[in-house]
């Protein structure tokens, strides 16, 4: 399946059950796509440097960014009967990838492998992990 035709099928399974979710649970489902897209392809791109730190540092991420989609899905959709607990599980482990995602782009500013659009992709996508999670309470 096409990137774009799984942002679709998010999109309108989101617009059919929006009544039943409150529009920051609207807002974050719509962004997470572009928000985790940004940090696997840093991730992909600093692997490709073969750089130590680098490498670290995006598998790091790619492993947390992979425990953290994993928990909010469950969470969202699994309707588990300790909702509670798991929601701050989910929110921890976006604090945890959101420090992940600012290791991540130091390491992107320290190597000299790593491309100008890369760096500010990764940039970007530290930015957009950290905010609401500060902002926004996630």
């Amino acid at each position: 399946m096409k990137p774009l035709s799984a942002l679709i099928i998010l999109i309108a399974g989101t617009l059919l059950q929006i009544h039943a979710m409150d529009g920051k649970t609207v807002s974050h489902l719509i962004t997470i796509p572009v928000i985790e897209g940004a940090g696997i392809y840093t991730s992909v791109q600093m692997i490709r440097t073969g750089q130590a730190n680098s490498t670290a540092a995006a598998i790091t991420n790619l492993a947390l960014i992979g425990v953290d989609a994993g928990i909010g899905a469950y969470t969202l959709f699994g309707k588990p009967d300790n909702y509670g607990t798991l929601r701050m599980v989910h929110r921890i482990a976006g604090m945890v990838t959101g420090a992940a995602a600012i290791w991540l782009t130091t390491s992107a500013w320290l190597n000299s492998d790593m491309k100008t659009v890369g760096r500010g992709v990764s940039t970007g996508y530290s930015v957009m992990t950290v905010v609401p999670v500060i902002l926004f309470s996630f």
